[in-house]
């Protein structure tokens, strides 16, 4: 099992928004890795790259795009979300 955990702490309830428009199709997938570097135990780089084929395999994904933000704890760079800009998703990972 999987559990999601917010480093924010317990946000504050809200009303529900507008979710974000869903492509019909991915063609383009972006890996934002928060973990470059890491070289023992779970890595989210090797996860992506295992996703990257199984998303090419099973949903027809064409084109991904891998970047690595250099500190865990800092917002990435314009940069660097720059390259994500043509991406129909993007997934942003740390493994522990």
């Amino acid at each position: 099992m999987i559990e999601l955990v917010d480093p924010r702490g317990t946000p504050e309830p809200r009303a529900a928004g507008v979710l974000a428009p869903r492509p019909a199709r991915l063609t383009r997938v972006g890996f934002l890795v928060n973990e470059p570097g890491r070289v023992s135990g779970p890595s989210f780089g090797r996860y992506a790259e295992q996703l990257d084929g199984w998303f090419r395999d099973r949903l027809g994904v064409t084109d991904t795009v891998t970047g690595f933000k250099p500190v865990l704890s800092r917002r990435a760079d314009d940069a660097l979300l720059d390259r994500y800009d043509e991406c129909s998703a993007v997934v942003n990972g740390l493994a522990k």
